[in-house]
């Protein structure tokens, strides 16, 4: 093993780096090797997948219809796709895997390689500390395992495993800046914060503004507690991840004030401050599902394990505080621990809610926070093994002759085999997670028979997710679909076809036919398109791909088309080739038509998109200016000393 590890020292470093990081995928792929079946119809498990994966179907439509992405057609009258709060469909990894793949594989591959990068990032951290070949391996390792990201997975919801892997990458950014103090840093630590706020879900964000950020102020501030000049490094990678992820933040700044979302003032879900680091130590799936120790039932909100052998060692080094200059990282990563674990058990979020009510009145899981811990005591526990490998082992000496003896180091036999088991134990418990579920059959059947010839919406039982990705395949419009926020002063429309479950529906007089146990009930009277003349109501046929809506009408008296689509700002309307001004007053897209024959088109494009686009532009060039300015001083130091 000497010779190994000596041999590996001595390899170029480029190359070595590179080995090091197919191991960590080779790791990855292996712990989410479930997710490698190509097959669409067996999705990741998890109650809530259906729902978070919606809306990365708008990029389906990308080749069918080009800028009708903007505008989420597919439930609940439809909104600005680029305003998406639940799922990530504006990251860059979701944009390719999907177009390559689909929206189903697409979260697969992208699940694996969220994974592999929160290796990645334990691994950048563990080199930023100038540590070994074993403790970087052995950390990376550990934290693509972590319970931190596999029970998220428990509910489906794959943001959360994006988000936590990206605030992974943010602190291993961050550390590299303070350390090397160049400006490729700044950009890498933009490029990280970028993911982070492109993730979904918002937990891990306000997490990382209330901890992690906080905790940097240890570098940033001088003996006097005034900011230093790499305070303004910091600040110009913040200002470039804002740019970098304009075409989001512009729409969701622009819109949100029309979102509502339930809030939990007594953060309910939060688990009691000294119980929450028991969560990195126990891996029993019925202690999760329980209630003891002021946990909720839920165990994607808990789950956080990688087992006393990290923790040990973390604690190990938090004992034995540091001398000399890596004295400011110790202080960094107890203030964050610290930090992490007063937001997790909502005691620092409560102060912050009565101060500032509206900044955290969506955070209702608190708990989901605490995931940021995992890649700090990770840190910790691979920092306190490289010094145990830094100090002289006793040998043992077997000898079976004079001529023949075998040396043992004792560090192999104390201290390999429970970092072995370490691994085994989180790869074990995250295979409780990271699995697969056959999607039913029947969907598809089912939808089908709900398929009318002209646009309509359509709502399937309340609570069953499962039916909305088969129905964004079919291009489907549901409504009365379950989400964790809606917006403010808003109908879902009525349903033209319904599918119900009850056998009463059998019975009622707007009962249609019965297909693999759904029975199918017709509301004709709840048209999606149609012209209002006084109590009149003409129907009109519509096709409609997400801001894309071409509607049909051939009406014998005047009066108003309504097409049952939320009006937002950036609707546009025209009839028969003439542009028509839309009833802003109206929930929904209104326009007044005189009696006649009418081909009408309605478009989304909306202004915040676009500016969005230009400062990403400008984000883009940015990073290129900052990336090459350090080659340009280096040109101009050497051709000074020429």
């Amino acid at each position: 093993m000497r010779f190994f590890l000596r041999f590996w020292e001595n390899l170029n470093q480029r190359y070595r780096f590179v080995w090091e990081w197919i191991v960590i995928i080779g790791w990855a792929v292996w712990i989410g090797r479930n997710y490698l079946d190509p097959n669409p119809r067996v999705w990741p498990w998890g109650a809530e997948f259906p729902m978070v994966v919606l809306p990365h179907y708008i990029w389906s439509l990308l080749t069918r219809c080009g800028d009708c992405i903007l505008w989420n057609g597919f439930i609940n009258g439809g909104y600005p796709a680029f305003a998406e709060l639940h799922g990530a469909p504006l990251h860059p990894f979701t944009i390719l895997t999907t177009l390559l793949q689909g929206p189903i594989n697409g979260v697969k591959t992208n699940l694996i390689l969220h994974l592999a990068l929160a290796g990645f990032a334990q691994w950048w951290l563990a080199r930023s500390l100038n540590l070994s070949l074993v403790p970087r391996l052995w950390s990376a390792m550990m934290a693509v395992a972590g319970g931190h990201l596999a029970g998220r997975m428990e509910l489906g919801l794959f943001p959360l495993v994006m988000s936590t892997a990206s605030a992974s990458l943010v602190l291993a950014a961050g550390l590299d800046l303070v350390l090397k103090k160049t400006n490729r840093a700044v950009v890498g630590f933009g490029l990280t914060l970028t993911f982070l706020l492109l993730s979904g879900q918002g937990y891990l964000q306000i997490g990382m503004l209330v901890t992690l950020l906080p905790a940097f102020l240890v570098f940033l501030l001088d003996d006097r507690f005034r900011l230093n000049a790499l305070a303004g490094k910091f600040l110009l990678g913040g200002v470039l991840a804002i740019l970098l992820s304009a075409v989001f933040l512009v729409p969701l700044l622009h819109f949100l004030p029309n979102f509502a979302k339930d809030t939990d003032a007594y953060f309910t879900t939060t688990q009691p401050l000294e119980y929450l680091p028991l969560n990195l130590v126990v891996r029993e799936d019925a202690f999760y599902r329980s209630n003891v120790l002021g946990k909720q039932p839920y165990p994607y909100l808990y789950s956080n394990y990688i087992g006393w052998v990290a923790v040990g060692l973390a604690l190990g080094r938090l004992f034995r505080p540091p001398s000399g200059e890596k004295r400011k990282l110790y202080f960094f990563f107890l203030l964050a621990l610290i930090l992490v674990f007063l937001a997790a058990s909502a005691i620092s979020l409560k102060v912050i809610f009565s101060l500032a009510p509206e900044f955290l009145s969506g955070i209702r899981n608190p708990p989901l926070i605490a995931g940021l811990a995992v890649p700090l005591i990770l840190a910790l526990a691979a920092w306190a093994l490289n010094d145990l490998l830094s100090h002289s082992m006793p040998k043992l000496t077997l000898s079976w002759s004079p001529d023949f003896s075998f040396h043992v180091n004792l560090f192999w036999v104390v201290i390999a085999i429970p970092l072995l088991w370490s691994l085994k134990s989180a790869h074990d418990f995250s295979r409780l997670w990271l699995v697969t579920t056959p999607a039913g059959k029947d969907l598809p059947e089912v939808l089908q028979n709900l398929s009318p010839s002209s646009a309509q919406w359509i709502r399937m039982p309340l609570g069953e997710h499962f039916w909305q990705p088969d129905a964004a395949e079919l291009g489907l419009k549901l409504t009365g679909v379950f989400r964790p926020w809606h917006w403010k002063n808003r109908w879902m429309p009525e349903p033209h076809l319904e599918g119900a479950r009850s056998e009463e529906a059998v019975n009622l007089p707007v009962y249609v036919r019965s297909v693999e146990g759904i029975h199918i009930l017709a509301f004709p009277q709840n048209e999606y398109a149609f012209v209002q003349s006084g109590n009149l109501q003409q129907a009109c046929q519509a096709k409609a791909l997400g801001g894309h809506i071409s509607v049909t009408c051939r009406n014998d008296q005047p009066g108003t088309l309504m097409v049952l689509e939320n009006y937002f700002s950036g609707w546009s309307a025209q009839c028969n080739g003439e542009r028509l001004t839309l009833d802003r007053q109206s929930p929904w897209l209104s326009i007044w038509l005189p009696a006649g024959n009418h081909e009408c088109q309605f478009n989304y494009r909306p202004w915040d998109v676009y500016v969005g686009m230009l400062l990403n532009l400008g984000g883009i060039g940015l990073a290129v200016y900052l990336w090459r300015k350090p080659e340009q001083q280096a040109e101009k130091e050497q051709a000074n000393a020429t």
